[in-house]
């Protein structure tokens, strides 16, 4: 198809399209496969290893959008009981809504750290930020303020963390950026 449409501007336009549409239903179709799997089986992992291994997927992305990756972590390599699976799916989803909330050259932070016994990941973009209306919706199914994407990213966190026995705690406004701050239980880590 694409050879047939190579001279024809509108038939490579339509092409182009097309591709997005697929692109756009495979990322639906993964969604909606995040949300059916359900909770999977824990074991102890070091979870700056797996914010690491994330990192290092997504710097690509971050760099074409102009943003940079930063990690800090103060765990010292502390185990957390998790699947390690649906922790990278759930860290993918914050930091593709942080590349694509925050603005050229802007940082996106990432922190893991002990606070009031808890085991905290926070991710941290410097975007445009929201509204408490579009805040209270975050987590609804099919709820996005971007022009593409399936708003099943924050859902699909939502669950992971629910799965874990995890608190979610988000602060935004506009233009101040967003903040995820998910808190693991105590009795999570080792």
């Amino acid at each position: 198809l694409k050879n047939k449409v190579e001279s024809d501007p509108e038939g490579r336009e339509l092409l182009g399209y097309l591709v997005q549409e697929v692109h756009r239903i495979d990322d639906l179709l993964k969604q909606l496969l995040h949300l059916s799997e359900g909770p999977a089986a824990h074991q102890m992992e070091d979870v700056s290893a797996i914010v690491t291994a994330v990192c290092a997927l997504m710097r690509p992305h971050a760099e074409k959008a102009g943003t940079q990756i930063i990690y800090t972590d103060e765990t010292s390599g502390a185990k957390l009981s998790c699947n390690a699976g649906q922790m990278k799916q759930l860290l993918i989803n914050l930091l593709f809504n942080a590349i694509q909330a925050a603005p050229s050259g802007q940082e996106i932070r990432i922190e893991t750290s002990f606070d009031k016994g808890m085991y905290r990941l926070a991710v941290r973009d410097q975007g445009k930020g929201m509204d408490k209306k579009n805040l209270k919706r975050l987590f609804e199914p099919f709820f996005t303020t971007k022009t593409q994407g399936a708003g099943l990213g924050l859902v699909v966190v939502k669950k992971i963390a629910d799965w874990h026995r995890a608190r979610i705690d988000v602060t935004s406004s506009p233009g101040q950026g967003t903040a995820f701050e998910i808190h693991f239980p105590k009795e999570s880590h080792g």
